[in-house]
């Protein structure tokens, strides 16, 4: 999950970097405290950010003043719930949504943002580091009210860009410096595109290298285009043939 999760972690960077935000200080809202949202945490919390709120299935802990990320994942290798943390407030599994955030991360399961919910957010990203932790609705919500969401095949990108490198015969580090350099590279396309276009961040996602050469893309890219078929397969499954994403197509 490392690799994966790095990735995240660069793709907020750059995007606080683009809407100019300093990232030291930001606030991180993590659902899912689990293989990637604990992960995410760390190398976040690394960069200067502060959690100040998580959750997992026993609900959720949460604190203005940051909580120790280092002290949660000792916890969390015990088998022991985020509830059971000594500090911080403790609520349900749906007041992670509720809490006041500049980084709010779904890192768990699909869909856990959806129309009914979407409004409630107070956030300025949202990372997603599950596969379609949002619903198409809840994605139109979230960006009619301003909140930039960075798409998740391509924060998500860093596991398959790693296999990638591993697989040309790159070391550990070697695959890491791709990660980082692909996923920012990605992600300011992105952006950029979309202010471009007006059109939302999670559609332009789709149309990475598309527009100058179809042919030769970067291996990012391909990665990425290869991770939207996987999503749409995986929503199809999921909800029916012809339910998956109206506007998006596997390449």
């Amino acid at each position: 999950m490392a690799p994966r999760v790095y990735g995240l972690a660069a793709a907020v960077e750059i995007a606080f970097n683009m809407i100019r935000l300093d990232l030291k200080g930001a606030r991180v809202a993590v659902q899912g405290f689990g293989a990637v949202g604990k992960h995410a945490a760390r190398f976040l919390s690394q960069k200067g950010c502060v959690l100040v709120a998580c959750s997992d299935s026993s609900g959720t802990v949460s604190s203005p003043n940051g909580l120790d990320v280092s002290a949660l994942i000792s916890l969390k290798s015990t088998a022991k719930h985020v509830t059971d943390f000594a500090c911080g407030d403790k609520a349900g599994t749906e007041a992670i949504i509720d809490v006041p955030c500049d980084i709010w991360i779904p890192a768990a399961r699909p869909d856990v943002l959806n129309k009914e919910n979407a409004g409630r957010l107070n956030a300025r990203i949202v990372a997603q580091g599950a596969n379609i932790p949002c619903t198409p609705e809840a994605k139109a919500i979230l960006e009619s009210r301003g909140i930039l969401v960075l798409p998740d095949l391509v924060v998500n990108a860093g596991g398959v860009i790693c296999a990638t490198t591993e697989y040309h015969g790159g070391n550990e580090g070697s695959a890491f410096a791709a990660i980082d350099d692909k996923i920012r590279t990605n992600t300011m396309a992105v952006i950029q595109e979309s202010r471009r276009s007006g059109t939302p961040n999670t559609r332009r996602s789709d149309r990475v290298g598309d527009d100058q050469n179809p042919q030769r893309g970067t291996r990012a890219q391909v990665a990425i285009k290869n991770a939207s078929c996987t999503t749409c397969v995986r929503r199809t499954w999921r909800r029916g043939p012809g339910k998956a994403y109206p506007d998006r197509k596997p390449s």
